[in-house]
Parts: C-alpha cells; structure tokens; sequence
C-alpha cells in the first residue's frame, strides 16, 4: 500500500512529461518540398531554398529585424523589403538593421519520392 502511494507523485511526472514531449511533436510543422526542384533560389510558403549543385540550403524567409517577408533575391543577396536588411545567401547578416542571421532549417529526402522534407516547428 505504500509503495503503490509512493508511486503516484513519480507516476504524475512521468505522465507530465509524456504529455508536454507530445505537445512539441504535435506542434512539428513539416514542408514537403518537390523532389524536382531546379538550381536557384526559390521562395515557398515562408520559406527562402537556395539550391545548387553542390547542396540544399533552406531558411526561414522571415526577417530577423522586425518580422517582414523576405521575398527577393538581388546579387546573391536576400533583401528585406521593409527595412533594407541583407543577407547572404548562407543566411549571415551582411547588413542591418538586422542583426541575427536566418534561422535555417534541417530536412531530409524520402528515399522513395525524392521529395524534401523540411522540419520547420
């Protein structure tokens, strides 16, 4: 009898922290990305893909400014359109306001489709 009270506070914890793991795996958002996708810089949802022979780099197409869409792309350098921030096209800062880099996503490739699988939450 007191070991079955002793093991419900543990229990509870462990059930608290089943609990909160499911909530960040439920929240993981994923991008599929086409398998066929050419060389370049592309913009998908909010999402900067530069992609060239050599590899694939994906990036939040959010400005670490003050928020705004990133949606071009000027001498191989991504230009904020609200402030004038830049980046290159690794993602770094080459010039403010901003002064933190994109944040850049993992992904993976289904080995059967090709398709890109982006883990971007």
């Amino acid at each position: 009898m007191i070991s079955a009270l002793l093991a419900i506070p543990s229990f509870a914890v462990w059930f608290e922290t089943v609990k909160t793991n499911l909530k960040i795996i439920s929240k993981t958002k994923k991008v599929i990305l086409p398998a066929n996708m050419n060389d370049g810089i592309s913009f998908i949802e909010n999402l900067i893909v530069e992609k060239s022979g050599k590899g694939i780099n994906i990036f939040s197409s959010t400005c670490t400014h003050l928020g705004c869409k990133i949606n071009q792309e000027k001498n191989n350098k991504f230009i904020c359109p609200c402030h004038g921030s830049q980046f290159a096209l690794n993602g770094e800062v080459i010039k403010g306001p901003a002064t933190k880099n994109l944040k850049q996503f993992n992904y993976s490739q289904d080995k059967k489709t090709g398709k890109i699988i982006v883990y971007v939450g």
